[in-house]
């Protein structure tokens, strides 16, 4: 499934990323990160590319953002 998502123009870490979601159902960057064995500061950046790509959304949850 990975390959298929980097043959639709995304880099490794949004592949892992979106496919994390998948699995957890959504979760919060540390979450994602933490499946991913990812900084969860890097995550961020990545999710925000997700998001501006509709792939993911984001939603705040408290201090939290949720994807």
């Amino acid at each position: 499934m990975e390959a298929a998502l980097l043959q639709l123009g995304l880099n490794d870490e949004e592949a892992e990323l979106y496919l994390a979601m998948l699995e957890l159902g959504g979760g919060f960057a540390s979450q994602l990160a933490k499946k991913v064995i990812r900084k969860r500061s890097s995550s961020y950046h990545t999710l925000a590319r997700l998001v501006e790509k509709g792939l993911a959304n984001r939603t705040s949850r408290g201090r939290y953002s949720f994807y």
